[in-house]
């Protein structure tokens, strides 16, 4: 019953934008919006990184606004001004934090408000572009393309509404996205299926992809620096077969074991903690202690969760965590991916 009240609720607003009785304002320069129909990690992050590493080769200068969902700030927030200057990761969020840090030269704001984040944005730091995080469902900002990303793991069959199930609206509404990416792909025979499968709902093209281990980082326990620096990085060859216990605060825990399994690792047990969780010291304690006693070498996270575990004294950390960096891969088309986002944007450089 409360599943199909929400799913009603969300299709009368989406009518009322649809009918212009809502409207969506512009930014003022070319928005691409990254975000997904289900609840849960379907890989958005990453999509993210991708597309940002893809504009700054093109020579373009991007911003980002974000929700920053599970922050403790409220309101318009600087998470990064592009100069350098990093605020905290609970101030932050940990995903605007994450992407803030790997890429200093962006310029990352945080509001509830989108648009009003999008135009201090545009105001202060004159980007060429503007990245919308996980705005599929944030319709209050107009779009030059929007980009939605499925979990191939999860397919279609079976999906229902919030909060009985994972969607966060009908997907029939997918008829509203420009392109599609289906993360976590195992070959591109899956990706062919779910493709036809999505024929019922969207005339979309969709592009399979799948995330790799580009390589670990380790974070410095107690005694050492505790911030990740260059030299704690690993290789993923030189990891392989290390004994870890796994833990992660994330929409989607068993794909991050899958992650791990792939590359190498073996994984003792894993604990999961609930989404955007904030660690405590207690927590480390007793995650280092099951390590112990399960005989594993170190702990391994998320990168989402170890930006988490920086808001931790470095005291907190007694023993040694990896987590891995991931990579998007295109198992297909990521020439045309581009060439198309570049077309709807104006930005022909992403081609």
């Amino acid at each position: 019953m409360i599943s199909t009240l929400y799913g009603f609720a969300m299709q009368l607003r989406n009518t009322a934008y649809d009918r212009g009785l809502l409207r969506a304002r512009n930014a003022g320069v070319p928005v691409i919006s990254v975000g997904n129909i289900t609840a849960g990690g379907t890989g958005k992050t990453p999509v993210v990184e991708a597309l940002i590493r893809r504009i700054l080769a093109a020579g373009i200068r991007p911003a980002m606004v974000t929700r920053g969902y599970r922050r403790e700030s409220r309101g318009l927030f600087v998470v990064s001004d592009g100069a350098g200057n990093l605020r905290g990761v609970r101030e932050s969020g940990d995903e605007p934090y994450q992407v803030a840090n790997k890429f200093p030269e962006v310029p990352v704001i945080a509001d509830e408000k989108r648009i009003r984040g999008c135009r201090h944005a545009v105001q202060a730091f004159a980007p060429d572009l503007l990245l919308l995080d996980d705005a599929f469902q944030h319709r209050a900002v107009a779009r030059d393309c929007d980009v939605v990303v499925l979990d191939a793991q999860v397919g279609l069959d079976g999906l229902c509404m919030l909060p009985k199930g994972r969607l966060r609206e009908p997907l029939r509404n997918l008829a509203r996205a420009d392109l599609i990416l289906l993360s976590r792909c195992a070959d591109l025979e899956q990706g062919a299926r779910l493709r036809e499968a999505l024929r019922s709902f969207t005339t979309a093209p969709v592009f399979s992809t799948r995330f790799t281990v580009s390589d670990f980082m380790r974070i410095l326990p107690s005694g050492e620096d505790s911030r990740t620096t260059e030299d704690a990085r690993c290789s993923a060859a030189r990891v392989r077969g290390t004994r870890v216990l796994a833990f992660c605060g994330i929409g989607s825990p068993r794909s991050f074991e899958r992650t791990l399994h792939d590359a190498g690792l073996d994984v003792t047990a894993q604990r999961a903690f609930p989404d955007h969780h904030w660690y405590s010291e207690a927590d480390l304690h007793t995650l280092r202690d099951d390590a112990d006693e399960r005989g594993a070498e170190v702990l391994c996270t998320t990168e989402k969760d170890a930006m988490r575990l920086r808001a931790l004294p470095a005291t907190a950390v007694q023993k040694a965590v990896l987590y891995p960096r991931i990579a998007l891969e295109f198992l297909e088309g990521e020439s045309e991916f581009f060439g198309l986002l570049g077309r709807r944007t104006g930005m022909r450089t992403l081609s």
